[in-house]
């Protein structure tokens, strides 16, 4: 493996933002770049790219609101079924560790299937999945108590 890349999927959802936080902590630790990944479809249509795009601002500025600016952050839009778009990506780049969601990992979900399982069953690098769904309702549960 030559490169040092952590690569996550995002989609503009505050679950998927969090997980880029998360995987933005991760690639500093490593001194790795980070890939954000949109994947905007199953094929290109101009329409599609171009909100992707707009998406993809909106998401560095989630993401990168709190760094210190150390990281080397690549924004990439890449189109197909998520997890496969996502694993197609990784290879691509050689990623050290792609980081998959997990807001569909629970109950049925997991039985299932779903991105972040696949991602974790079929990747050809190391997977990390962080506890984004836990964290939304801690984030949640702070605002509630910070408003009533």
């Amino acid at each position: 493996m030559a490169n040092n890349i952590v690569v996550v999927g995002v989609d503009g959802t505050r679950t998927s933002i969090l997980g880029a936080r998360e995987a933005l902590w991760l690639a500093g630790q490593l001194s790795a770049e980070l890939h954000l990944v949109n994947v905007a479809g199953l094929t290109e249509t101009s329409s599609e790219h171009g909100l992707a795009e707009v998406l993809m601002e909106g998401v560095l500025e989630g993401v990168t609101r709190d760094d210190d600016g150390d990281t080397k952050i690549i924004t990439a839009i890449t189109y197909g079924s998520p997890a496969a778009a996502l694993i197609a990506y990784a290879d691509e780049v050689d990623a050290t560790i792609l980081v998959a969601g997990n807001r569909q990992m629970k109950g049925l979900g997991r039985m299932l299937g779903s991105v972040g399982a696949q991602i974790a069953r079929d990747a050809n690098c190391a997977v990390y999945i962080p506890r984004t769904v836990e964290q939304l309702a801690d984030e949640e549960a702070a605002a509630d108590d910070q408003d009533g």
